[in-house]
């Protein structure tokens, strides 16, 4: 087998269970990809690399490859394919993440969209903020940084 993209992923667990609902991580992935509202060829690309790490295999089913195809993002509801996450402890809902990150870093260009839909995941699968606010953005008003500066500038 190729080497994993998981493996890639930093602090990514091997020890969650995505096996049984690939379809609907699969979903999910195909969600982030189409949050700039064009899919790139590397972001597909990396969904099946990652879903091929998530299930132990050198090819996806020809059923989980059609069902990426077909994929519709005017269709998808994130709601309904979360609620199968919703009982996952907080290190599978995590990997979630990491791999919706995964998939937001494969065009190499981060966007607030990106990083809106990572947050909407994180909350409709039941994550609490403090388990994931190291993958999102954080962005300070231009007033907030003034007064940080000033905090530094003055303590050294």
């Amino acid at each position: 087998m190729r080497a994993s993209r998981i493996d890639k992923i930093p602090g990514f667990s091997r020890n969650v269970a995505m096996k049984d609902r690939i379809e609907l991580v699969a979903d999910i992935l195909m969600g982030a990809a189409y949050t700039d509202n064009h899919l790139h060829g590397d972001e597909k690309t990396v969904i099946k690399g990652l879903l091929e790490s998530l299930i132990s295999e050198e090819s996806l089913p020809p059923k989980l490859v059609a069902r990426i195809e077909a994929f519709s993002p005017k269709s998808f509801d994130l709601e309904s394919a979360a609620e199968a996450f919703a009982d996952d402890s907080n290190e599978q809902k995590r990997a979630l993440l990491q791999l919706v990150v995964a998939v937001n870093d494969a065009d190499q260009e981060y966007d607030l969209d990106e990083d809106q839909y990572l947050r909407k995941v994180a909350f409709a699968i039941g994550l609490d903020r403090e388990h994931f606010q190291d993958l999102v953005l954080d962005i300070q008003e231009e007033s907030d940084l003034e007064s940080d500066l000033e905090e530094i500038r003055f303590t050294e």
